[in-house]
């Protein structure tokens, strides 16, 4: 599984930043861990904007569950730029018309997002082998679950299989010993290796 760095998603916000849309829709692939088919297919509906925390509920695919959660401030900020006084339709509407509103017949296409990620990319340095919108979604996963736990993570990503969760976890042989000896040393055992004889 291919996860962008966070370094690597901090270039994308910045390089993208000065395009509203595209900002956006990179903020919530990574902040909602989501695919590009979700973020293209959000709906103004799906966010709670009667509050000033705005709640987005989730309808993810490929059989996950639903999840509701809050936008942080700044994505809060640019979604209601984005949107003006819009409370309908796509997020993310299809055709010249963009944020206005006046092609109403579809949203925004996966491959318009992979278009303008891979340029992106290009401009950030990043490989071409991560030059998709779903190493975003691996990129909030990987750098969460260490954080937040295995639970924590599975249920903030929607997945109704703990397996899916499990592939955030990179463990390895350094990483495991070290936390096994901060264990031992903080209940009054050696936390360091005895030597070879």
């Amino acid at each position: 599984m291919e996860a962008l760095s966070i370094e690597q998603v901090k270039s994308l916000y910045q390089i993208s930043s000065p395009n509203t849309r595209n900002h956006l829709m990179i903020r919530l692939a990574f902040e909602h861990a989501m695919r590009a088919s979700e973020v293209c297919s959000l709906d103004i509906a799906d966010f709670d904007l009667t509050t000033a925390v705005v709640y987005l509920t989730l309808k993810r695919k490929k059989g996950s569950n639903e999840t509701v959660q809050p936008l942080v401030p700044e994505t809060t900020a640019l979604l209601r730029e984005w949107i003006g006084s819009r409370r309908d339709g796509y997020l993310f509407p299809a055709g010249i018309a963009g944020r206005q509103g006046g092609n109403r017949q579809g949203h925004i296409t996966r491959q318009t997002f992979f278009l303008f990620f891979k340029e992106y990319c290009v401009q950030a340095g990043i490989p071409k082998h991560l030059a998709h919108p779903h190493c975003l979604k691996h990129a909030l996963g990987t750098v969460v679950i260490d954080t937040i736990g295995i639970q924590c993570t599975r249920q903030y990503l929607g997945h109704v299989s703990m397996r899916s969760t499990q592939q955030y976890t990179h463990s390895n042989d350094a990483k495991a010993s070290a936390a096994v000896h901060t264990v031992l040393k903080s209940v009054g055992l050696s936390g360091t290796p005895a030597s070879a004889n």
